[in-house]
This record gives C-alpha cells, sequence and structure tokens, in this order.
C-alpha cells in the first residue's frame, strides 16, 4: 500500500476538484509562503532591472562624453595645424619677422583653441564625477 501524504491528498483533490482553485486545496500558510516569496522574486528583479536602466544609461553617458572629447580633440588638432598655417604664411607670405598671440588670424586661432580646451575640461570632469558615481554605488552593492 502506498503512503497518503500531503502530495497524494493534494492529486487526489485535484483529479475531483478540477473547478477549485489551488489555493483553496493547499494549506492556506503554505500558499501564503509561496506568495510572498514570489513576490520577494518580483521585488528582486523589479530592484535589478531600474539598477541596470540606471547603469546603462550611465553607461551611454559615458560613452557619448568620450565621444565628445575625442571630437574636440580632433577639432583642436585640426585648429592647431591651421595656427601652424597661418605662423608660416606671417613669417613667408607676409614677411613679418615675429608673431605674437595678438597678430591678426592668429588671435581667432589661440582663442579657439582656449575654448576647445575649456570644453575638454568641462567633459573630463563630468566623467570622472559618473566614474566616481558608479565606483560608489558598486562598493554599496558589494559587486566587483
Amino acid at each position: 500500500m502506498q503512503p497518503r501524504g500531503i502530495a497524494f491528498t493534494i492529486r487526489t483533490a485535484a483529479r475531483f476538484a478540477k473547478g477549485l482553485d489551488w489555493r483553496y486545496i493547499i494549506p492556506m500558510t503554505l500558499w501564503n509562503r509561496i506568495e510572498r516569496a514570489v513576490e520577494q522574486g518580483l521585488d528582486a528583479s523589479r530592484g535589478a532591472l531600474d539598477k541596470a536602466r540606471g547603469g546603462v544609461k550611465d553607461l551611454s553617458e559615458l560613452g557619448v562624453l568620450k565621444f565628445d572629447v575625442m571630437q574636440l580633440e580632433r577639432q583642436s588638432m585640426k585648429v592647431l595645424s591651421q595656427l601652424g598655417h597661418e605662423v608660416y604664411d606671417a613669417f613667408n607670405a607676409r614677411g613679418q619677422h615675429t608673431v605674437s598671440k595678438n597678430t591678426v588670424g592668429v588671435k581667432e586661432l589661440v582663442a579657439e583653441l582656449a575654448d576647445i580646451e575649456r570644453r575638454i575640461g568641462e567633459k573630463e570632469q563630468t566623467i570622472a564625477r559618473l566614474r566616481s558615481k558608479e565606483a560608489a554605488e558598486s562598493d554599496d552593492t558589494g559587486a566587483p
């Protein structure tokens, strides 16, 4: 003869009570524990998804900032090239013996370089702030 445990009782009750909800067949304390465990799992999943969304947003913002810095550095190289060309023209084409940052043509390029360097500095500060925020969050969660 087969032992009559709770599993046997549940299967038997399920065969005879096809329209009944399982919550009425399984004892309420067990059902409450199952519901609570499922709710805790869902809450943990929601929390992980929210954190992942925030991380992806930070990473995408970090990527955009790095790309902007690269573009500004490329622009800086072009302006430096123009500056070199302008200085060369000042010596050879215009016959000047000296060139200063107040020389016509040079003054505008020096100002543009200063503006580019300022913008690069701002973006690098933002990158450093995002990285420190990311490091602080990983320390809080215990992630590697």
